[in-house]
């Protein structure tokens, strides 16, 4: 059975962790001539890496990508192959993706290509192309193609919600969910 409750409560930290280094980190992106006139290229990382403690000095969540820029202007991040790891709960959460955009302004987070997000021991795991996180509304979603693995379970779906205050999952369409038991 999936922990719905975590997975909550794993996405709204993405949301909180996105406000709370988005002054702090970027990701890699070449702009056009169009975009350069509007971005100021404020920070560029190789190989970066932080990581946040609690107050117990307990790790809580960190974060690697190959490169990151913040752009001062328009006030967003890009991080290039982003990994991010979630230690609150028993089950570390990890979230990787091709690139990562944050937008301060907005305070939202769009993963971009080979998106998954998944338990370490790979117990349950989502999949998708893109997905969109809204931290002021609390959402996650996207409308492309979504996998979710869970145990004995696989769930293939074309988009998804994920409402974090009311901690529910809406697949939209094309629901498509198989159950092997354990041993067959």
């Amino acid at each position: 059975m999936i922990r719905t409750r975590y997975f909550f409560i794993l996405l709204f930290t993405i949301g909180l962790f996105a406000s709370y280094y988005g002054s702090q980190l970027t990701g890699k992106t070449i702009p056009s001539k169009n975009e350069a006139a509007e971005n100021l290229l404020e920070v560029y990382l190789i190989d970066s890496s932080s990581s946040k403690l609690d107050e117990k000095g307990l790790l809580q969540l960190t974060l690697v990508a190959d490169t990151s820029q913040k752009f001062s202007l328009n006030k967003h991040m890009l991080l290039t192959n982003p990994r991010i790891g979630f230690y609150e709960q028993a089950q570390p959460w990890l979230l990787n993706a091709d690139i990562a955009n944050f937008n301060e302004s907005s305070n939202t987070i769009t993963l971009q290509d080979n998106v998954i997000l998944r338990q370490q021991d790979d117990q349950i795991r989502l999949t998708t192309s893109v997905l969109f996180i809204d931290s002021k509304k609390q959402t996650a979603t996207t409308e492309a193609a979504v996998n979710i693995r869970a145990n004995n379970s696989n769930t293939d779906a074309t988009g998804i919600t994920i409402n974090m205050q009311d901690e529910t999952i809406l697949l939209p369409a094309n629901v498509n969910t198989s159950i092997n038991p354990k041993g067959k």
